[in-house]
């Protein structure tokens, strides 16, 4: 089961599901969502516990949860996360519920990722949302106690592994 966490802009065009805000029971748990409004709109994923960012085209809105998948899939991949460790987070993410946001922190970090990917969008020229996905990887947040994603990434995909053989990755 997956939840994600949304704002009150973005659930104006990506209403929630019938749900009470149920705790994730992934490997990475519960995610943030907002919408950045620029040309071509943006929706920016950023993960609970790893502040790990994954922006997509919002647009088509029907098909955003699939593509979400996709690109998280992906960008684990690029971090080192194992095949096999993906597949099981994927397919513990089957099961989805779009909820209203929960924690004020986390949507004041979120608001501090969507500003930085409005500057990389801004001020590179013409970058993917792939590359600017992976540039936002690089910062260290406060949050985690200044480490970056791709650390806390695979300290909790290790942990997991840990936990279920005594082997982490």
């Amino acid at each position: 089961m997956l939840t994600i966490y949304c704002t009150g802009k973005l659930l104006s065009v990506w209403p929630a599901t019938e749900t009470h805000g149920e705790d994730a029971t992934t490997v990475l748990g519960n995610w943030y969502a907002n919408i950045l409004n620029v040309e071509p709109d943006v929706v920016l994923f950023m993960n609970e516990k790893t502040l790990l960012a994954v922006p997509v085209l919002a647009a088509p809105i029907e098909d955003l949860y699939e593509r979400f998948v996709e690109t998280l899939t992906s960008l684990l991949g690029e971090l080192g996360v194992p095949p096999q460790m993906i597949l099981a987070e994927v397919h513990q993410m089957r099961e989805s519920q779009i909820s209203k946001t929960a924690n004020p922190s986390k949507v004041a970090s979120l608001n501090d990722q969507m500003q930085l990917l409005k500057r990389e969008l801004f001020t590179t020229r013409r970058p993917s949302l792939a590359k600017a996905a992976r540039r936002l990887t690089t910062f260290p947040y406060g949050a985690n106690g200044y480490r970056t994603t791709p650390e806390m990434v695979k300290s909790i995909f290790s942990a997991s592994a840990d936990a279920k053989t005594g082997e982490g990755i």
